[in-house]
């Protein structure tokens, strides 16, 4: 009986083991190859932060914290070099018609809510409205649809990006 019991138990660890490696090997395979904070989209060959500004990741848990609100020149000020405020194209590029919520909440989890009632989240872009400094396009991403621009004294959310892996 308890060479019975141990076996179903190694089976059952076998199993599992298997099954978290399928459901890797499917995401690697997707559109996008995750490495913890980041993901890579093999489309746009662009690497995002998981996270909007402000969260952290935490391996096991997703986005923790809540999403930070920044003014235009503040949300300009967070890019480093390496990353930057992504382009109206590059944000848009992450909304899936096909999705719930249009963004693959596997892919970016915990987004949270900037609004209470409507539940969605404004994002600053890098793309200036007709050449006009401080109108910028921003992202709501319930639907995934660009809004126009606003004065840079509204304060928006912020996701970081980069070009290539």
């Amino acid at each position: 009986m308890k060479k019975n019991v141990t076996i179903a138990w190694v089976s059952v660890l076998l199993l599992g083991f298997a099954g978290i490696a399928q459901g890797r090997d499917a995401m690697e395979n997707s559109r996008y190859i995750i490495h913890g904070g980041e993901v890579f989209d093999k489309q746009t060959n662009l690497t995002w932060q998981r996270c909007s500004v402000g969260q952290r990741w935490r391996e096991g848990f997703g986005c923790e914290g809540p999403v930070n609100f920044y003014y235009l020149k503040d949300a300009v000020r967070l890019g480093d070099g390496v990353w930057r405020l992504p382009s109206e194209n590059e944000l848009l590029s992450l909304v899936d018609k096909n999705q719930k919520r249009n963004i693959d909440e596997k892919v970016f989890p915990n987004m949270g809510s900037g609004d209470p009632v409507y539940h969605y989240l404004e994002y600053w872009t890098g793309t200036p409205i007709n050449n006009q400094p401080g109108n910028i396009h921003i992202i709501i991403n319930d639907n995934g649809n660009s809004l126009g621009s606003y004065h840079p004294s509204f304060a928006f959310a912020v996701r970081l990006v980069r070009s290539g892996q």
